[in-house]
């Protein structure tokens, strides 16, 4: 019975998918978790988090990894003190150095365990830098920190006064103009073309939500639409 001897260019190949490993490890243990939050209030604050669009997976991940920098804050499945929806799109320039700009549009909306929006928000958050690696982490982790900023002061506010927090959220819901203008949301969703994969990976994302009954008829609709379309 005869062994097989490695070849020189079989050993090489090994060694090279060894230190890709090693390299993609470390580079992911460098990536710092979002900075201390320090609106999340000493009582704690525990949201069921739900990420769809752009980098989803590295959001949900920041949302997570928010823990260790601010202790207080918790990231759970069930139970908890509200639901935090949040929404991306990815609308960086080309990263030159030293002219770095990754920049997300956020659209996000907190309710109570209720059902009760507390608050909901589109908006642009950036980060800036004279070089491009992680920039986008830390545009992540501007992101993470913004938005659990939002929540925890709405859950504060609806817990010391619920009856006025909810009067103020319904109020804007009863106008005739409310009702005629397209849902906030859906304004994260346009965007290029996208590869097949991503596209229909969104879409699926919402379709899950709506199930979940985090999104109405109208949300759903508008969302779905919008990421098919760039098939």
């Amino acid at each position: 019975m005869t062994s097989h001897i490695p070849r020189p260019h079989e050993n090489l190949a090994v060694a090279r998918r060894v230190a890709a490993v090693v390299v993609a490890l470390a580079c992911h243990a460098c990536i710092p978790p979002p900075p201390q939050v320090t609106a999340v209030p000493n009582t704690g604050l525990s949201l069921r988090v739900h990420v769809f669009g752009a980098s989803a997976t590295d959001v949900n991940e920041a949302f997570i990894a928010a823990h260790k920098n601010t202790p207080t804050f918790h990231v759970v499945h069930d139970g908890g003190d509200g639901d935090l929806i949040v929404g991306l799109e990815n609308d960086s320039p080309m990263c030159v150095p030293p002219t770095g700009l990754c920049s997300f549009k956020v659209s996000y909306r907190v309710r109570s365990n209720s059902g009760e929006p507390l608050v909901s928000n589109t908006t642009t958050i950036t980060a800036q830098s004279d070089h491009c690696a992680n920039l986008c982490t830390q545009a992540i982790n501007n992101v993470v920190v913004k938005v659990i900023e939002e929540a925890a002061g709405a859950i504060s506010g609806a817990t010391a006064d619920d009856a006025g927090a909810s009067a103020a959220t319904k109020t804007p819901a009863k106008g005739h103009a409310a009702s005629k203008a397209p849902p906030a949301i859906c304004a994260i969703a346009s965007g290029p073309r996208l590869p097949t994969e991503d596209a229909e990976a969104r879409a699926g994302q919402v379709e899950v939500l709506k199930r979940l009954g985090l999104l109405d008829q109208s949300e759903y609709d508008c969302l779905r639409k919008a990421y098919l379309g760039r098939l």
